[in-house]
């Protein structure tokens, strides 16, 4: 296939496809022949004219839903996995619970409800809103916060009302 013809169809790929697709260019800037090189500079052109583009997009059309409304349009996006169910089941149905006693409810030990709900959480940071800057750690971001509030005087986590909101509408709580 030609570079135009795989230019002309990356808005139809998948994140994946264009990941790779871009792993390749990268590789090819590096060590590619002559062509190579140019074909990967105008692939990489192209997949950062088109990620801005959708970006813009994507702002324009979130940008005037509710709080609520982002969450439903974020799970639609990227539809929640058998994990992401039951991270956020766990939440609903144990409000003001550690994490350790999330990941119990769940089945699991130590704190991986915490590393799940928060996975769940950055794959849809885009769809949402930035996640916060973690006091601890202030390079890192806390992912969790996106969608749940944290006590820290009883390190316990609840589900943010309108997340909450957002997800009995989807049956999720």
């Amino acid at each position: 296939m030609s570079i135009e013809k795989t230019i002309a169809a990356l808005p139809s790929l998948s994140t994946a496809e264009r990941a790779t697709i871009k792993d390749r260019a990268t590789n090819w800037l590096e060590s590619g022949s002559v062509e190579q090189k140019e074909n990967a500079e105008k692939m990489l052109a192209a997949l950062d004219a088109l990620e801005e583009a959708e970006d813009k997009e994507r702002y324009d059309r979130l940008s005037g839903m509710t709080v609520a409304q982002r969450v439903v349009e974020a799970f639609k996006e990227e539809p929640p996995t058998d994990t992401d169910t039951k991270v956020i089941k766990a939440l609903m149905d144990h409000p003001d619970s550690t994490s350790a006693q999330l990941s119990e409810a769940v089945g699991w030990g130590a704190q991986s409800w915490h590393m799940h709900f928060g996975n769940m959480c950055a794959v849809r940071e885009v769809f949402l809103w930035p996640a916060p800057l973690s006091e601890a750690r202030p390079d890192k971001k806390t992912m969790t916060m996106i969608l749940a509030d944290y006590d820290e005087a009883s390190s316990t986590w609840k589900m943010k009302p309108e997340a909450a909101e957002a997800f009995k509408a989807m049956g999720l709580g």
